[in-house]
C-alpha cells in the first residue's frame, strides 16, 4: 500500500536493500529501474539471485508476478560510500525500508540525508522505521523484552534475548520533517494497518512493538 505510489516510476535508490524483498514488488508496480545499494556481500548475492529469478522466463508459468522489464544496478557497499562516490544523478524516489537508522545517527546526518534527496532531485522518498516517540511514550525502560537507552536525546534499542547485539538508534520524525524542506510530509503508525488476521501470530507485547513502525513518505513541494 505505501509502496504503490511509486507504480510506473522511472528511477529508484533503494538504499540499504538487504536480500531484496521489494525487487519483486518494484517489478510489479512497473518500476523501470533500480539502484539497490547494499554493504552485505551475502545479502547483495541473494538480492542478485532474484532478480535472475525475474528474467527466467519459466518462472512466470507459477507466478502472478507480471513478466518483468526490470533493470536493476547493484552497489556493494554502504550509503555513506555511495553518496560519497556519486556526486550526481536524478532518482524519482528513494527508499530505505527498516534500515535508515544505521545512517541516521545525530541531527548532522539528518541534515545530510535532506541535502542528498535535494542533490539527486528525488520527488518522492519513503522510509520506514521505529519511531522514537513511540518507543519513549509507550515501552518502559525496565521492560523485559528490550532494553531501552537514552543518550543526548537519542534513544537505542537492543533484544535482551542477544546481549551481543549493538544496540540499534531510533528514528526521530520530528527531525526528519524540521529539514526535509520543499517536501510534503505523510506519516502514519503501522497500527493503522493491524487488523486480527496479520497480528495472530504476535503476542501482547510484540504486538505493541510492531506498532511502533512508523512510515514517512515525503513528496516534493510543486513536483513537475
Amino acid at each position: 500500500q505505501i509502496m504503490k505510489r511509486l507504480e510506473n516510476y522511472y528511477s529508484v535508490l533503494d538504499i540499504a536493500s538487504g536480500k531484496g524483498n521489494d525487487i519483486f514488488v518494484y517489478n510489479g508496480l512497473h518500476v523501470k529501474y533500480v539502484s539497490f545499494v547494499e554493504p552485505d556481500i551475502a545479502a547483495m548475492n541473494e538480492l542478485k539471485r532474484r532478480y535472475t529469478i525475474l528474467h527466467v522466463s519459466r518462472y512466470y508459468k507459477y507466478t502472478s508476478v507480471p513478466v518483468t522489464h526490470l533493470r536493476a544496478r547493484f552497489f556493494l557497499m554502504d550509503y555513506e560510500t555511495f553518496i560519497y562516490k556519486n556526486t550526481s544523478g536524478k532518482y524519482d524516489a528513494l527508499v530505505c525500508n527498516f534500515a535508515c537508522h544505521y545512517f541516521l545517527k545525530d541531527e548532522e546526518d539528518y541534515i545530510n540525508f535532506a541535502g542528498v534527496c535535494r542533490k539527486f532531485l528525488v520527488d518522492t522518498v519513503i522510509l520506514t522505521y521505529l519511531d522514537y516517540e513511540a518507543v519513549k511514550k509507550v515501552i518502559p525502560l525496565d521492560n523485559p523484552k528490550y532494553h531501552i537507552e537514552q543518550r543526548d536525546n537519542l534513544l537505542y534499542i537492543k533484544h535482551h534475548f542477544n546481549p551481543e547485539l549493538l544496540p540499534e538508534n531510533i528514528v526521530r520524525t520530528d527531525l526528519l520533517i524540521k529539514h526535509m524542506t520543499g517536501y510534503n510530509v505523510e506519516h502514519k503508525n503501522f497500527s493503522e494497518f493491524f487488523n486480527d488476521e496479520n497480528t495472530k501470530n504476535l503476542d501482547a507485547f510484540d504486538r505493541v512493538y510492531c506498532g511502533l513502525y512508523m512510515y514517512c513518505v515525503f513528496t516534493k513541494i510543486n513536483k513537475k
